[in-house]
């Protein structure tokens, strides 16, 4: 018995240093591979990146004239008008909310949306200049697109609650969306004047005239 476990505890040291060296190795294989997938994936990375570059440059010669080339400028522009769109698409304006001095806008504006029976998370605050007796806008951000769709699709139940009828909602625009809107608003009032026979309204960006009911 003693000689078996002296045999047993010299084995030991032996196996534990074969097993130690097998893991090196394993590891070492393992290191090499790595380091050839990463030159592979450089080496396609770059190959892809000249070969677009290339095109690119291609196209851009076959152009009519080197007027086509976007300059950074104009490329910023774009650019910056593709994040107030999507900033804006997260934003509803509220016209017509009575304003008072030191008042509780958080809470005008939750009773707007309680009345489409929405409760959505939000920020308000009035923008543009004071006018005696007219209330400001309110600029309203929500937290996503979908609540923004779902209220404004809502919005003409405000008609039937007495207290917000003269409330009304309204996508958050940018300036030439405000000033088309402007002059659709003071068509729509030209037509109800010269047609007061028949009923107009603004739907998607167009009136529609229809016979009154």
């Amino acid at each position: 018995m003693r000689r078996a476990n002296r045999e047993l505890k010299t084995e030991l040291p032996g196996t534990q240093s074969k097993m130690i060296r097998l893991q090196e190795e394993q590891l070492k294989c393992k290191t090499e591979q790595l380091q050839s997938l990463q030159t592979t994936v450089q080496s396609t990375v770059k190959d892809t990146m000249q070969s677009e570059i290339k095109s690119y440059s291609s196209a851009l010669t076959a152009g009519p004239t080197p007027a086509a080339v976007i300059s950074p400028d104009a490329l910023k522009k774009v650019v910056q008008a593709v994040v107030e769109e999507e900033d804006r698409s997260k934003n509803v304006m509220l016209f017509g909310l009575p304003e008072e001095k030191d008042e509780n806008l958080s809470g005008k504006v939750e009773q707007v949306f309680l009345s489409v029976e929405e409760k959505p998370t939000f920020v308000a605050s009035r923008i543009g200049k004071t006018i005696a007796g007219k209330p400001r806008a309110v600029k309203v951000t929500l937290n996503g697109y979908v609540p923004v769709q779902q209220i404004l699709y809502k919005a003409k139940r405000l008609r039937s609650v007495e207290a917000l009828k003269s409330v009304y909602v309204s996508p958050d625009m940018s300036p030439e969306e405000r000033s088309q809107r402007r002059e659709l608003v003071l068509d729509l009032k030209r037509k109800k004047t010269e047609h007061p026979d028949k009923k107009h309204f603004i739907k998607q960006g167009q009136i529609v005239t229809v016979d009154k009911a």
